[in-house]
């Protein structure tokens, strides 16, 4: 049964796995000066494929 609490933890994952992507789609540039001090591309790639694609996951099971 979907209750309050639900959707709301659905609604958070979906920020979450959108604000990923945001940061995916960013020119170049900006994704440096958003992760300043990180290694760009290792913490994007990373952030995608293991936190993004686990909220991707529970958005579909949650159809």
């Amino acid at each position: 049964m979907m209750n309050e609490a639900n959707i709301d933890k659905i609604m958070q994952w979906y920020d979450n796995f959108t604000e990923i992507v945001r940061r995916i789609s960013l020119s170049a540039e900006e994704q440096i000066l958003k992760l300043k001090g990180t290694m760009v591309t290792d913490e994007i790639a990373t952030d995608f494929s293991e936190v993004g694609m686990a909220y991707a996951q529970k958005l579909l099971n949650c159809g």
